[in-house]
């Protein structure tokens, strides 16, 4: 009965999420235009009646799953403006620093191997900011999380093109 409806409102939702959701993500800010494509989706599902047992089975999974998509939305939401705290911070560059003067502790006597063993753990510790500086910020640059998934998904709603004009 409503199942045209619901496929158009979700094509939306993939549309918000891909063309505007995800580019304020990637500008570090929470996205709003997604939720409100999310909640007409939610609107359209509650006011489904279901007549039979079959379809009250159904209609619980679909509530259920909503209510998962809702769940993971606002995870993605809140992890597009979430930060590690300053605290963190000061411990991992402590952390770091204090590895590196541990090295200097050690009694080399050849030059080169004491310059290759600072070398060597001062670019793994190098490695490491970068690996935490990405993941602090999923979204941003060229390294951030793509909207693939998403892409994938709308390419399987049966329609011609779910990313045209609504």
């Amino acid at each position: 009965k409503g199942r045209k409806p619901i496929a158009e409102l979700v094509s939306r939702y993939l549309r918000e999420i891909i063309c505007v959701a995800w580019d304020e993500q990637r500008a570090g800010s929470k996205p709003t235009t997604d939720w409100r494509a999310l909640r007409d989706i939610r609107q359209v599902v509650l006011s489904i009646e279901p007549d039979e047992g079959g379809q009250e089975a159904r209609y619980a999974a679909a509530i259920q799953t909503l209510n998962q998509v809702n769940e993971l939305r606002r995870l993605r939401a809140d992890a597009a403006i979430s930060r590690l705290s300053g605290v963190m911070w000061m411990i991992i560059v402590l952390g770091a620093l204090m590895s590196m003067c541990l090295v200097f502790l050690f009694r080399l006597e050849d030059a080169r191997l004491h310059l290759l063993v600072v070398s060597l753990l001062s670019g793994f510790l190098g490695m490491v900011f970068l690996m935490i500086i990405l993941n602090d910020r999923p979204f941003y640059g060229t390294a951030g999380i793509e909207p693939d998934s998403y892409t994938e998904l709308g390419w399987m709603i049966k329609r011609p093109n779910p990313f045209g004009s609504s």
